[in-house]
């Protein structure tokens, strides 16, 4: 009983400001301090402004490369512990763990 509440503590702790992100990003008001009913107007001006554009392509643009770069090499390292002996298995499963 213990364990379940300190893990829905810990979940709360790192999930609820991710949550009051996104409830507060369609807040219609100019202060963040009230939340006034539903808007995506700042969406919009997000979209249309180039900078940010431009920093969100770059970021998808990290995002796909090192996604396929650490898809390689996980697919070469799995490859390689499949013929490793098994105490270097042992020394990679205790280091991944």
């Amino acid at each position: 009983m213990w364990l379940r509440s300190y893990s829905t503590s810990l979940y709360l702790f790192l999930y609820a400001p991710i949550a009051l992100i996104v409830l507060f990003s369609f807040n219609a008001g100019r202060s963040g301090l009230a939340f006034e009913c539903c808007s995506v107007q700042w969406f919009g001006r997000a979209f249309g402004n180039p900078f940010i554009m431009e920093a969100l392509g770059n970021s998808a643009f990290i995002a796909f490369t090192s996604a396929v770069i650490a898809t390689l090499f996980g697919t070469l390292a799995v490859f390689g512990l499949q013929r490793a002996g098994a105490k270097v298995r042992l020394l990679f499963d205790a280091l991944t763990y």
